[in-house]
C-alpha cells in the first residue's frame, strides 16, 4: 500500500506504519531471540545475562526463578545492569508458540523451530545441562560460566553475576575509549534515542552513521 504524508506536517507519524516500524514487545523481561538480546547489548554497552533453563523438567531451574529471577531487587538491578536471554528446552513455554491466532499445524512447525534452535544454541555454547547462566559482555565474548544451582544460593548466584556484569562494564569502558580515539561518538535523535556509531557521509541533512558490529 501507499501512504502520503501531511504536506503541512511530513515529519508527523503515520498510523499505517506505527504496527510495521515498532519494536517487537516482549511479555517480561527476558529476551527469547538471541539476535535481538546481541543487539541490544551492542547497542546499549551492557553485558548480556543468558540463562538456559528447561522450565518444565528441571527443579532447580524453578528455583532459580523463584529465589532470584522473580525477586524485585533483582529485576531493578538486572534492568538497569544487563540485557537478559532466555533459552528454555520447553517450547511450549516459548512466546513464538503461544499464538492464539495460528493453526495446529503452523503451532508443531513453529514448536520443531524452537527445538532446533535451543539445541544449536546449546551446542554452540557447550551447555550441557540446566539451569547454566553464560554473561557475554558486549562484543560477544564469554566473560562468565554459571553451572547449577541450589536451593538458598540466590546471594551467592547473584555475586557471580554482579562480578561478571563489573568486569564486562570496565572492559567495555576501555573499548568504547578506543573507539572514540577512531572517530565513535554518541548520538541522539529527536526523541533521545542514542546510538554509538561513527559519522560516515551527510547528504542533503541526512547523517549516514555505522555501528561498530557494521
Amino acid at each position: 500500500d501507499i501512504v502520503f504524508t501531511d504536506p503541512d506536517n511530513p515529519e508527523a507519524n503515520l498510523p499505517e506504519l506505527s504496527s510495521i516500524l515498532a519494536a517487537p514487545k516482549r511479555r517480561g523481561p527476558w529476551e527469547e531471540s538471541e539476535t535481538v538480546a546481541k543487539h541490544r547489548a551492542a547497542r546499549e554497552g551492557k553485558p548480556l545475562l543468558i540463562w538456559f533453563t528447561d522450565s518444565q523438567n528441571s527443579p532447580m531451574c524453578k528455583a532459580l526463578s523463584q529465589e532470584l529471577f522473580t525477586k524485585p531487587d533483582f529485576e531493578n538491578w538486572a534492568s538497569e545492569k544487563v540485557v537478559r536471554l532466555r533459552v528454555d528446552s520447553n517450547e511450549r513455554a516459548s512466546d513464538f508458540v503461544k499464538d492464539p491466532n495460528i493453526s495446529v499445524d503452523e503451532e508443531g512447525t513453529r514448536e520443531a523451530d524452537v527445538r532446533n534452535y535451543v539445541k544449536n544454541l546449546k551446542k554452540r555454547y557447550k551447555v550441557m545441562g540446566h539451569p547454566t547462566l553464560l554473561l557475554l559482555n558486549p562484543s560477544g565474548e564469554v566473560v562468565g560460566r554459571y553451572r547449577g544451582y541450589k536451593r538458598g544460593q540466590a546471594d551467592f548466584t547473584w555475586g557471580l553475576i554482579k562480578h561478571g556484569e563489573a568486569v564486562s562494564a570496565n572492559a567495555y569502558k576501555e573499548w568504547r575509549a578506543g573507539l572514540e580515539k577512531k572517530g565513535y561518538r554518541e548520538w541522539s535523535d529527536r526523541k533521545e534515542r542514542k546510538v554509538f556509531a561513527k559519522l560516515t557521509g551527510y547528504s542533503n541533512g541526512t547523517l549516514t552513521l555505522i555501528e561498530p558490529d557494521g
